[in-house]
Order: structure tokens, then sequence, then C-alpha cells
């Protein structure tokens, strides 16, 4: 049996449990950095751009607009106060919901100046446009070097110069280089890729295909492309010597087995369906109070990062 003065405490305590919870829930939500209003096609928090510079690249974004549809908005802002940049780019997007409601066609341009970080956040109509690719080069190719040197106004200039022209198919970007690659995707990554398909469509499609002498030939090239790009230029011929030499080794092997196989013994084929639906939008326009707003397009995380 419990004494009275144990029961007490563990009254007493209940109250302060449920107030230092609700404290720290409201301390994690007021940690979320907030979103600021959208006041037009250039939203500079942080100053970093001159009024000339602002209302040229206002007025540019503003032509894309009305030709296009497209809306394309810039944000700096002078820090994230430690919040994942991709997050925060994300939030802000979803809450101006830029572009078409029904294109999803809306880019968003974020420069944290003090964070000295960036990113182009693209929406879903706009990904195969604006690609992951295109938006890394115009971060490290176009704004980087510029913003290094301090020309923040010539570097967002031709960062919205170059979105413009890929929105209009006339775009005009600077070759790509070793850093418009992801980091964590190099050409090596996509030429071991490519072997790893390559082995079982050997293996299987070609080799019990009717015309697999015809695939046989056709496919030197892509091998070659293939030990080029995941091992070295000297490599491919090699890759090459093994096809030529090892594919008609394999489908033989494999041609043995199968008419040794009974026909009762040979497995039935099944086949299961997978789907996945998912997509991730925002809820409608954001009004600024001032006449302009989002167009409710949805954005799912398209876009990339870098820094100066």
């Amino acid at each position: 049996m419990s004494s009275p003065t144990s029961r007490g405490c563990a009254v007493n305590r209940s109250p302060v449990l449920a107030i230092s919870v609700v404290a720290c829930l409201g301390a994690s939500t007021a940690l979320a950095l907030d979103v600021p209003r959208l006041g037009g096609h250039v939203n500079d928090y942080a100053n970093l751009l001159s009024a000339d510079s602002e209302s040229r690249i206002g007025k540019r974004l503003a032509a894309l607009e009305e030709d296009t549809g497209t809306q394309v908005v810039v944000l700096t802002i002078d820090t994230l106060e430690g919040e994942p940049l991709e997050e925060y780019s994300l939030r802000v997007a979803e809450k101006w919901a830029l572009g078409r409601a029904e294109q999803d066609d809306g880019a968003l341009l974020l420069i944290v100046k003090n964070d000295r970080k960036m990113r182009i956040e693209v929406g879903y109509g706009l990904e195969p446009t604006l690609t992951d690719i295109m938006s890394k080069r115009i971060l490290d190719q176009i704004l980087r070097p510029r913003f290094r040197a301090g020309d923040f106004d010539g570097g967002v200039w031709s960062a919205v110069e170059a979105i413009d022209g890929l929105v209009r198919g006339t775009s005009t970007l600077p070759p790509p280089d070793a850093s418009s690659m992801p980091d964590d995707m190099p050409p090596r990554f996509f030429g071991v890729i490519w072997l790893l398909m390559l082995i079982p469509f050997v293996l299987v499609v070609v080799g019990t295909n009717p015309f697999q002498w015809f695939l046989y030939l056709f496919l030197i090239p892509f091998v070659y492309v293939g030990g080029l790009t995941a091992v070295a230029p000297w490599a491919a011929p090699f890759f090459v010597g093994g096809w030529i030499v090892g594919a008609p080794i394999v489908w033989s092997f494999f041609g043995r087995r199968r008419k040794r196989q009974p026909r009762g013994k040979r497995a039935g084929r099944s086949g299961t369906a997978w789907s996945s639906g998912g997509g991730w939008s925002s809820g409608g326009g954001f009004s600024s109070g001032g006449g302009f707003s989002g167009g409710g397009g949805s954005f799912g995380g398209g876009g990339s990062s870098s820094s100066w």
C-alpha cells in the first residue's frame, strides 16, 4: 500500500510532465523557419540584389510566365537557422504553390546569403525540362563562380536566363564539366548499372531470341560504352572481346540445358503485379495580398542543391 505522500507526488508530477511535453512540442514547432510572404517573382529578403537588377529579373520572369505559363520565383534569405536546405526549400515551394495546378510547372531559386547555400526546387511537370542535372549545372557553372566573385546581380540574372532558355527550348548552357554531375552519381556509376542490366538481358532475352545473332552484333557498341564508363577507356576493347567470344559460349551452354530439361518439369511462369501510387502536392495557391500568388502547382523534391 502506497503512502499518501507518494500518491501526492505522483499526482503533482502529472501536470509538470504535461507542461514539459507541451513546452517541448512548442519548442520544436518554433524551430521551423517561417515561410516569408510571396510578393512577386523576386523576393529579396536578404538584400542581395540591387534595385535595378531586381526589377530586370522580375520583368524577365514575368515575361516567361506570360509567354509559357511557367512560374519561376527567386527567394533570398539571410540564414536557414539550422534547418536543412532541402526541407526548407520544399516547404516554401509547397506553401507558395508555384506553377499551374494542372501542369505543376513551377520552380523556386532559393539563395541563402550567410549560409552560402543555394537550391533550385522544381515542380513535377517541369522536371523533364529543368532536370536535376541541368539544375546542378546552373548552380555550379553559372551561380557559383559569380557568387564567389561577389557578383550576385550577374549570377542571378544569368541563372534566370538559363532557366528561361531551358523552358523555352533555346538553352545556351555552357558545356558540362565534372562538377555538374551530382556528387553521388559519377559517370562510372552509370557504366556499372548499364553492365548489370546488360548481363541478364543477354542471358535471358537475347539468348532465347530467334534474332539473337543480329542482336549479338547490334549490342557490340553498347558493350564498348559500358566498359568505357564502368572501368576506363583501355578496358573497353577487352569488354568487346569478351562479348564476342563469351556470349556464344554462354548461349550454347544454356541452350543445351534447356534441351535436356524434361517438358513436364519446366517451371511454370507466375506473375505478380506491383504498383505504387503516390505524390505529394501542395494544397492551393498562396496569396500575398498584393495580387501575386502561386497557381496551385505541386512539388516532390526535384531539383538540385549547391553552395559557394
